[in-house]
């Protein structure tokens, strides 16, 4: 272990660059020394927006279900943090099937494994 104040001084400034540079762009990393441990996580990303048929207009015809993420299980359902559907869509004489956000059908996966 280095006596000197200087080099103290110096490594306490160095440690803090790198664990403020790490905070900054979002990297993680652990540092350990004895008892003392210091753990920075991954930044978690941001989960996706779903859009589907945004502004749509329809006059006439036939569609199926309109459905922004469909599953078959919830536990493997992708995440996102909004589902949109259909914004501002109009429809006219037109046979349309369900409307949906998020759509979990199957059963559990207990009940597919029958």
């Amino acid at each position: 272990m280095p006596s000197s104040p200087t080099v103290w001084i110096v490594l306490i400034i160095t440690a803090a660059i790198v664990v403020g540079l790490m905070v900054w762009k979002g990297v993680g990393g652990t540092f350990a020394k004895g008892k003392w441990r210091f753990t920075l996580h991954d930044a978690p990303k941001p989960a996706p927006n779903v859009t589907v048929a945004d502004g749509l207009h329809m006059e006439g015809g036939k569609v199926g279900n309109i459905t922004g993420v469909k599953s078959t299980d919830a536990a493997d359902a992708p995440v996102a943090s909004e589902v949109d559907v259909a914004n501002k869509a109009s429809f006219s004489h037109t046979d349309v099937g369900d409307i949906t956000g998020v759509d979990i059908s199957g059963g559990s996966r207990r009940e597919r494994e029958k």
